[in-house]
């Protein structure tokens, strides 16, 4: 994915001094004093477009990482930055890279669109404005667990086309918290009932298949109380870890993700037809398909005593907040449960 390694380099230009990152990641046919003999056009020295950067010397250094514990969980994060200025105990941050919105909704055409820039504070389009309203509904929760995780206080975001960076922002965890849950007590149960339910989910699976790699699909629809929990047990041997599908197809599509069809997935799986028949074995080892089982995750909500549907937003004067499940198995035909499984691992 162009942007994965795209923020990977940009975070190496924005920690490490200007002469270092020359050095290192930057071929030399691409680098200022070089550029500046051709006018800095889109034509390096020809005689040096086949030379690469030397090897840092801090590939080899461990990176740092803090860790904490939620019942039998390990939670690992990755921690980028630091200041003394901030909050003791919250001294450290993650960097971001955020690519402009008509980048990152046609990633396989990004080159055509590294026009697009915020240009204004208020607006529909290519503002400030816009951006950050996309990024509290796309990125806030994933942001808000990453830095409750690794015990940061917030995220330092650089907005960008790939082309140039035109914008910086510093978001703290409370502002995020506050956009998405408009209060901390609301924020503390919904990590603390997320982590628990991913706990007991893995505790379930794992306990079914022993010993097994397991690769695991949990969905939910909006709006919908139904979550599937789909697991796929595979055989040692049989799972590769992860591989870049697009090395294997057209490179003008590689980075090209399928998206759902408006109708949502929960409707189509359940609406899937097709023959009944099991894949044959050899078939369903070429997919990398081992043993599959479905299972149902129901919950239900209740504030002082009192079954809750739908958005709720909890304060410190909400009383007694519960949180019920429960886990079932889905019984489905193997044809069917191999549906299930290729079009969750279209979805993701």
């Amino acid at each position: 994915h162009v942007l994965l390694k795209m923020g990977k380099s940009l975070e190496w230009m924005l920690t490490l001094e200007p002469e270092d990152f020359q050095k290192h990641y930057v071929k030399p046919a691409y680098r200022w004093e070089n550029m500046e003999q051709t006018g800095f056009t889109d034509s390096p020295d020809t005689d040096l477009v086949d030379e690469y950067p030397e090897s840092p010397p801090w590939t080899t250094a461990k990176e740092p990482y803090a860790y904490s514990k939620l019942g039998k969980l390990l939670i690992r994060s990755q921690l980028d930055c630091t200041h003394p200025g901030l909050e003791k105990g919250r001294q450290t941050f993650d960097l971001k890279t955020r690519a402009v919105r008509n980048i990152r909704l046609d990633v396989g055409n990004y080159m055509q669109n590294t026009w697009a820039e915020v240009k204004t504070v208020m607006g529909k389009k290519f503002s400030f404005e816009a951006e950050y309203y996309d990024l509290i509904r796309s990125a806030f929760l994933k942001y808000i667990f990453q830095v409750r995780s690794g015990f940061m206080d917030g995220i330092f975001l650089a907005y960008h086309n790939t082309k140039s960076i035109f914008g910086f922002e510093y978001l703290p965890l409370e502002e995020m918290e506050q956009a998405i849950f408009s209060s901390k007590a609301m924020a503390d149960l919904s990590y603390t009932v997320s982590t628990r339910l991913l706990e007991l989910i893995l505790n379930r699976v794992a306990g079914d298949f022993p010993g097994k790699t397991l690769e695991l699909f949990v969905y939910a629809d909006k709006g919908s109380s139904e979550t599937i929990v789909l697991v796929n047990a595979l055989d040692a041997g049989m799972d590769e870890g992860w591989v870049d599908q697009g090395a294997k197809s057209d490179p003008d599509d590689r980075y090209v993700r399928k998206r759902p069809v408006k109708k949502s997935l929960l409707s189509r799986l359940n609406a899937l037809e097709g023959e009944e028949e099991a894949p044959s074995a050899a078939k369903l080892k070429e997919e990398g398909v081992g043993q599959i089982r479905c299972y149902d995750l129901e919950i239900e909500f209740f504030v002082n005593g009192k079954r809750t549907v739908g958005p709720r937003v909890i304060t410190k004067w909400h009383k007694d907040p519960t949180v019920l499940y429960k886990l079932k198995e889905r019984k489905l035909s193997v044809a069917r449960q191999v549906m299930y499984l290729r079009e969750l691992r279209t979805f993701a």
